[in-house]
């Protein structure tokens, strides 16, 4: 007795199409990454300080600063903040820059010059700090009044 045999079917071979689909979907998943990681803005940890000292009796606020002989010349600023960082230097012109971008954090601005009352601020450097420009650069503005004697 012959036993009938099995029909073999040939299953059509999807090689083509799976590799479309697989090409599609890495394209895809490469786009949402690139997007992805666009978007993620990295946030600075350190920032720029520049430091403004300005007469009071010749501009009541920072905003009324607008010439050179409001601001109070070769002035002593020290910057003292978290884990020693900071500096002491003289602003020839009123303003001064410090050396490097400091780490986010609460630094104590100190301002002194013979003739003028000391003064000083607690100012919190970092991402929301006052006085930020567009550049991400922090501005801190200290007034000083001179000392009269009679």
């Amino acid at each position: 007795m012959v036993k009938p045999r099995a029909k073999l079917r040939v299953k059509r071979r999807h090689t083509g199409r799976n590799l479309s689909i697989l090409a599609i979907v890495v394209a895809v998943v490469v786009i949402v990454i690139a997007v992805s990681g666009s978007l993620i803005q990295q946030v600075p940890t350190s920032f720029p300080l520049f430091v403004h000292v300005y007469d009071k009796n010749k501009a009541p606020t920072w905003q009324d600063v607008t010439r050179q002989d409001q601001l109070v010349l070769n002035v002593t600023v020290s910057v003292s903040g978290p884990n020693g960082v900071g500096f002491t230097h003289v602003a020839p012109y009123g303003i001064i820059a410090g050396p490097d971008p400091f780490p986010a954090g609460t630094y104590n601005v100190t301002v002194t010059k013979a003739g003028f009352s000391p003064n000083f601020v607690l100012y919190a450097l970092g991402p929301n700090c006052a006085d930020k420009t567009p550049d991400g650069n922090c501005h801190v503005y200290i007034p000083m009044s001179e000392t009269r004697t009679f």
